[in-house]
């Protein structure tokens, strides 16, 4: 490699102004984010009122299943940050930067914007994403999107450590290439081997 570090731009979805003001839910995202571009070259800042001009975000809000080919349609609103690298990006709500005290809490209680937006741009800047894949065929509560709802925390926890989530049916789909991790959580029937 040539040194150079790779371009990320971090991408707001309203204006500047409405972005950093005082009180608004991005803040302190805000702020860490300027830190980060002042004091790296490669990384870019910019923002877009996504409802006078939604084309610039566009390209983010559809990603495609790796297993199934399916898409699946990010929604975007104001508060949305997204980190965008030359081959990746990732799709932020202004809560992925926060931590609650619980699912309910309306109130952050800590900030963890600077190890999210770390997490972020080694997400969209590495060669290959890593595949956390949750099997899906033995009863699991992954399998119901009630299950997903439930687990919700659990899902968010192994986002932020980097993964891209799949959910695996392991009688009919083989395990993706670059799968690092394989969760088997509270299967209901037994394993079948072949």
């Amino acid at each position: 490699a040539d040194g150079k570090l790779p371009e990320v731009e971090i991408i707001f979805c309203n204006l500047e102004n409405a972005v950093k003001a005082e009180g608004s839910e991005n803040y302190y995202l805000y702020y860490t984010a300027r830190a980060l571009a002042d004091r790296f070259e490669n990384i870019k800042l910019k923002f877009y009122d996504i409802y006078v001009n939604p084309t610039p975000v566009k390209p983010y809000t559809v990603t495609l299943n790796p297993l199934t080919g399916e898409e699946i349609i990010t929604p975007l609103n104001s508060t949305s940050v997204i980190i965008v690298g030359e081959d990746y990006h990732r799709v932020y709500k202004w809560t992925d930067f926060y931590v609650f005290a619980d699912d309910t809490s309306p109130q952050p209680w800590a900030y963890s914007g600077e190890k999210n937006f770390i997490k972020g741009i080694t997400a969209v800047t590495r060669a290959e994403a890593p595949i956390c894949a949750l099997t899906v065929n033995h009863g699991e509560p992954f399998a119901t999107e009630e299950g997903r709802a439930e687990y919700s925390e659990f899902l968010k926890v192994i986002e932020r450590s980097g993964y891209d989530i799949v959910y695996l049916d392991l009688e009919h789909e083989e395990i993706p290439e670059n799968c690092r991790l394989i969760i088997t959580f509270d299967p209901q029937t037994d394993f079948v081997s072949n």
